[in-house]
C-alpha cells in the first residue's frame, strides 16, 4: 500500500505499520510490513472465495494516529 498525504502527493512508508483482513467470516488480519524497494506497505491475504470482497486497513504512520480505509474489490473475469 502507498501512502499519500492530503494533496495525494507519495510520502514515506518507512516507520509505518500496519494490517489489513478481508471483511468475510472467519477472516484474520494480515501484517503489513515496510518495503523499501517499493517505499510501501506490504503484506498478503488468502485468496478470497468471491468476485466481490471488501478489505479493511489500518496504517499508523510514525508518532500518528491508525487510519481506517475500507477497499472494495471487482474481481471477477472482465469487471463490471
Amino acid at each position: 500500500m502507498w501512502l499519500l498525504d492530503e494533496r495525494e502527493q507519495s510520502v514515506s512508508a518507512q516507520g509505518s505499520s500496519g494490517r489489513v483482513r478481508l471483511a468475510v467470516a472467519g477472516a484474520a488480519d494480515a501484517p503489513l510490513a515496510f518495503n523499501a524497494q517499493l517505499n510501501a506497505l506490504v503484506g498478503q491475504v488468502p485468496a478470497p472465495a468471491r468476485d466481490h470482497v471488501v478489505g479493511l486497513v489500518t496504517v499508523t504512520r510514525p508518532g500518528g494516529q491508525p487510519s481506517n480505509v475500507r477497499f472494495s474489490f471487482h474481481l471477477e473475469v472482465g469487471g463490471h
